[in-house]
């Protein structure tokens, strides 16, 4: 058995005999000089909070999520894991088997040169007068066909002439800039400001910002920039359960007890089961035998329907509105991480 110091060491506050915490600072009163499995395990239930917690959490998460956020809401929460805990749990499985599993970050490489043209149709220093030649080529011909046709019926007719033109003329211009800028970013080995400036003509602080995350993105393969891009995955995992939550108050609008909250900490537990569900249906797919087509369409049938039950019993509506709403609530979000993931891509393309 464990031996429990007689005060604090912390603010030497004198124990009861049934006290395990000190009540003056919280500090446990856990003699480590034992054995290091103790160690191991007290440092466990510190840290994540789940000795005897983890018993009633346990059922309840993986049967009716929804229970767990009504007994937090009704203030009977000492009994099971903190929300917030039980999220970054299934996040940190869920994030490990999509790191070692779906991805192999560390020979990630992309083969550019297959993809960047091999020639440059013309020299840098040409540019800048093709452009302003290409220019006043477009201007002419606008000019020609104002003073040919006169404000008409068809004057519809003649600006889409105009259009195509003017179109094809800028489209050429656009495409040698763009061949030349690759061309400087595949030739140059080290990119500043002034050098951009005098090669490209460009001062815009983005655009010259863009182009040396490119040259960098260009000499490291991608890897760098792909390995950014895993290690900012989990913020944007956390982004979206708020998001959820905004749109379930919104859906949710007309009910009395319309609380932010609420929707949140329902939004909380359904991402973590949704994570826990999704890790745990990628460890299925490396199962080699047949069986794992079944095991997954059962898998996935068992998250839909534990997830229509939950805002089923929490919202307490018919299936008919409930079905709606979770539809509406699924559409959104859907939508909500395409621009949550391409936004994160933007970010890691900045700061990789």
């Amino acid at each position: 058995m464990q031996s429990l110091k007689k005060n604090c060491t912390n603010c030497d506050h004198e124990f009861e005999s049934d006290e395990h915490f000190c009540p003056s600072c919280g500090q446990s009163r856990a003699n480590y000089n034992t054995n290091f499995l103790r160690i191991i395990k007290d440092y466990i239930n510190e840290a994540f909070g789940i000795d005897s917690k983890l018993k009633h959490t346990f059922l309840p998460f993986f049967t009716k999520p929804q229970f767990l956020t009504e007994e937090y809401l009704s203030g009977r929460r000492q009994s099971y894991v903190h929300p917030v805990r039980l999220y970054l749990i299934s996040s940190l499985f869920f994030l490990f088997i999509f790191n070692n599993v779906i991805i192999d970050k560390h020979s990630f490489s992309l083969d550019l040169e297959k993809h960047l043209p091999k020639e440059r149709d013309t020299p840098l220093v040409q540019i800048n007068a093709e452009e302003e030649e290409e220019a006043q080529k477009v201007e002419v011909l606008v000019d020609s066909i104002k003073s040919e046709y006169q404000v008409n019926d068809d004057l519809g007719e003649v600006e889409d002439e105009e259009d195509d033109d003017d179109g094809s003329l800028l489209s050429k211009a656009d495409d040698k800039r763009i061949k030349d800028i690759i061309w400087f970013i595949r030739e140059t080995e080290t990119v500043d400001d002034q050098t951009i400036e005098d090669s490209l003509g460009i001062t815009s602080w983005y655009q010259v910002k863009m182009i040396k995350q490119a040259q960098y993105f260009y000499k490291e393969k991608g890897v760098t920039f792909f390995q950014t891009v895993i290690e900012n995955i989990p913020i944007a995992i956390m982004l979206l359960v708020p998001l959820f939550g905004l749109y379930l108050k919104l859906l949710y609008i007309r009910n009395r007890e319309n609380l932010y909250i609420q929707h949140l900490l329902f939004s909380v537990h359904l991402h973590a089961f949704t994570l826990f569900m999704f890790g745990s249906m990628i460890l299925i797919n490396l199962i080699p035998w047949g069986i794992k087509s079944w095991m997954l369409f059962v898998f996935y049938f068992y998250w839909t329907a534990v997830v229509l039950i939950m805002f089923k019993k929490f919202y307490k509506q018919g299936w008919a509105k409930t079905i709606i709403k979770l539809f509406l609530a699924s559409s959104i979000h859907s939508i909500m991480i395409f621009w949550v993931i391409l936004f994160e891509i933007v970010i890691s393309l900045l700061i990789f």
